[in-house]
């Protein structure tokens, strides 16, 4: 006689094993498409910004799959799971990284966020960051000339370029002579770039500070409001790409050592991204351990519940073949909806 334990049992066997194969077929599906059409369909090329977290629920599920003694459902669940850490476990290894033995240069980026108001906790957390070029975006038009004043002391060489709508600008604080300043966008973006040619000492380099465009149209589906909705159902990712291709050009004919950092508005499981690497280096993800998300900080706005961290990986600090990284970290919530970002890199060719 069948006993209601073991009923109770099959059930929860049978559901886990369903439950098992739904999410991944899930997984299997995404991953071809994702091999077959990539960003080129707003559905996958949004949920490919994911990626990592759709693993994630795999590990529940593999915990729950053993009790119930669901071996069918942990043959499709184990596999993936293994999947998922080759493709992202070396993010979470420490990196073996040698001294430098030359010249080095700290770099800081951080889009400061149109709504900021914590222009004292900005300058103070620059100070005691002490890097050499602080490259800033979306600066509060209010705010640039207190922040300038407020940093002539630390930074002798500024430069100061409004943003395309007037209300913010980008921002270059320097321990170095500023040669030139060139804007870089074009009349239909929406957001400002610039390139610099700095003197640093001796040596030519070339910085690019770099804004681009919200991967965000109209939302085809209105099942969630804010920008939550719109980047989950209005996904739309050609202007960003075309101002990334049009950047992509304009490296590739650098004679200098360069660096480029800034907001990107992408993430590093974008087709485009590798399209980046194939110019130059991502320091983060050189020396850099972890995902790195620096978007969305919770506190602001309210994108996220505060204990979430940022999710998205989209600040970037790049550089040419001249130099080698040497470390890149994520800084502290300073009042920005992005976290800061500093690499030191060595200057390894002259």
């Amino acid at each position: 006689m069948v006993t209601l334990r073991e009923i109770i049992e099959d059930l929860a066997r049978i559901g886990v094993t369903l439950l098992s194969w739904g999410y991944g077929l899930f997984i299997i599906v995404f991953l071809l498409l994702r091999l077959v059409i990539s960003d080129r369909f707003w559905l996958i090329g949004g949920i490919s910004n994911f990626t990592f977290y759709c693993f994630l629920p795999l590990i529940p599920l593999v915990l729950l799959t053993i009790p119930a003694r669901a071996k069918w459902g942990l043959l499709t669940t184990v596999p993936l799971l293994i999947v998922g850490m080759l493709l992202f476990g070396s993010y979470f290894l420490p990196k073996n990284v040698p001294p430098p033995t030359g010249q080095t240069i700290k770099v800081l980026t951080l889009n400061i966020y149109r709504n900021n108001n914590t222009l004292l906790e900005t300058q103070n957390y620059m100070r005691g960051i002490k890097a050499d070029f602080v490259l800033l975006q979306e600066m509060p038009e209010r705010q640039v000339l207190p922040l300038l004043y407020g940093m002539s002391d630390f930074y002798p060489y500024q430069s100061s370029r409004a943003g395309v709508d007037a209300t913010s600008s980008n921002i270059l604080l320097s321990r170095y002579p500023i040669l030139t300043v060139e804007d870089l966008q074009q009349p239909n973006d929406t957001h400002t770039q610039q390139r610099y040619i700095v003197l640093y000492e001796g040596q030519q380099i070339a910085l690019y500070n770099i804004d681009l465009a919200l991967p965000v149209g109209t939302p085809r589906l209105s099942l969630i409001g804010g920008i939550v909705g719109d980047f989950a159902f209005g996904y739309e990712d050609s202007q960003r790409n075309a101002e990334i291709r049009r950047l992509i050009t304009r490296i590739q004919q650098q004679p200098l050592p360069f660096i480029v950092a800034g907001d990107f508005a992408m993430t590093d499981q974008t087709t485009i991204y590798r399209e980046v690497t194939n110019v130059m280096r991502d320091s983060f993800r050189e020396v850099g351990t972890g995902l790195g998300g620096s978007w969305p900080v919770g506190e602001v706005e309210g994108l996220l519940p505060k204990f979430i961290p940022p999710l998205l990986r989209v600040d970037y600090i790049w550089h040419s073949d001249h130099f080698r990284a040497i470390e890149a970290s994520l800084g502290d919530k300073i009042g920005s909806d992005h976290l800061p970002l500093y690499a030191t890199l060595e200057l390894a060719v002259r």
